[in-house]
């Protein structure tokens, strides 16, 4: 039997209204549901999402009309319902382990009920849902089964299953925002600073065919045709810096300027990158590093790389120290890089 969904509750969203949801987002966790529970109940990491499923219960944690901190793209996050699921850490003999049966059931539970609600229709891969590297470049959702999940939903509603119980039972205050997101109307404003054309409604707060035209423009201007109309990480960054407006980072998420790559400041480059923020400085958030940067794409550090982080910083006015652009990541680098993280011009 499915368990009611139990509301925890997080600070790391952004209220909204009238925003239609579109899609379903997959993810896993890399833990289980209880240390879950606890990395979105802090402020700290600015993660969240709106539901995680275990094999023994069903948590919520943002209202499904709000925008999760949990795909790292602007749109994504503001049309999707996010659902996390326990595994994705490693067993004893150091193997990833893959959300268990119950843990898919539960999901597939979970999944036919907000299809239900939201008229989605029949559950299509692709269509209304996706996973979590559709949105960014992450091993997420790794081994998930999604096509269980999908076809197990698609047989409930078929079967007319009861909806489930408890959910959208709580209620939380934003604490902040997400370091790599804006609002849609902040977007919408910045591009119409800029000259672009929003049409008759201006900054409503509606990721409709104006701004995603209008996205799609300032991407192509830009050469950052990535996104292709949608404004992730990397376009809201640009606007940012052409419009003098920081990409908004809340207080909790600020970096001590030490010089030291820890894993604060590694997890903190990741948000802004827009990858996984698991603090592993590996091949994927090298490899967004490099586009970011504009350095060769292979995901291998190295001097090259350096020399483009450190030229990119000094661009964005934060000296990288007396030896210059050396090609060396150290101290002086390091507290660059903070200090672009913590105004949120990175």
């Amino acid at each position: 039997m499915t368990p009611a969904v139990e509301w925890k509750g997080s600070p790391n969203f952004y209220p909204q209204t009238n925003v239609a949801k579109l899609f379903a987002t997959l993810h896993w966790m890399v833990g289980t549901l209880r240390s879950t529970d606890q990395v979105f109940a802090s402020s700290t990491r600015k993660a969240s999402a709106t539901y995680g499923v275990g094999p023994s219960g069903i948590h919520q944690y943002v209202a499904e009309k709000d925008y999760p901190f949990s795909d790292g793209n602007t749109y994504a996050n503001q049309h999707t319902i996010s659902i996390e699921h326990e595994g994705g850490y490693l067993d004893g003999n150091g193997n990833r382990v893959s959300p268990s049966r119950a843990t898919l059931d539960n999901s597939a539970a979970l999944l036919a009920d907000i299809s239900r609600r939201h008229g989605w229709g029949p559950l299509v891969w692709g269509k209304n849902v996706f996973p979590h590297n559709h949105w960014v470049a992450t091993a997420c959702p790794g081994s998930t089964d999604y096509a269980y999940i999908i076809n197990k939903a698609n047989e409930l509603l078929g079967n007319g299953a009861p909806p489930l119980a408890g959910v959208g039972s709580g209620s939380a205050s934003p604490l902040g925002w997400n370091a790599s997101s804006w609002s849609t109307a902040q977007i919408q404003t910045a591009l119409m600073q800029l000259g672009f054309d929003l049409g008759p409604t201006g900054a409503d707060n509606d990721y409709g065919l104006f701004t995603t035209k209008a996205v799609r423009a300032f991407e192509e201007q830009q050469g950052l045709a990535v996104d292709v109309g949608i404004a992730g990480p990397q376009v809201v960054g640009r606007l940012a810096q052409l419009t003098g407006a920081p990409a908004p980072v809340a207080a909790s998420n600020k970096l001590v300027v030490d010089g030291k790559e820890g894993t604060l400041t590694i997890k903190a480059e990741q948000r802004a990158l827009g990858v996984d923020p698991d603090g592993k400085r590996g091949k994927i958030t090298i490899g967004a590093e490099q586009l970011r940067t504009g350095a060769g794409h292979d995901g291998i550090d190295g001097p090259d790389t350096t020399r483009h982080l450190q030229q990119r910083l000094e661009n964005l006015g934060f000296s990288v120290g007396p030896s210059g652009i050396d090609g060396r990541r150290g101290p002086d680098t390091i507290r660059a890089l903070q200090r672009a993280l913590n105004a949120g011009t990175f």
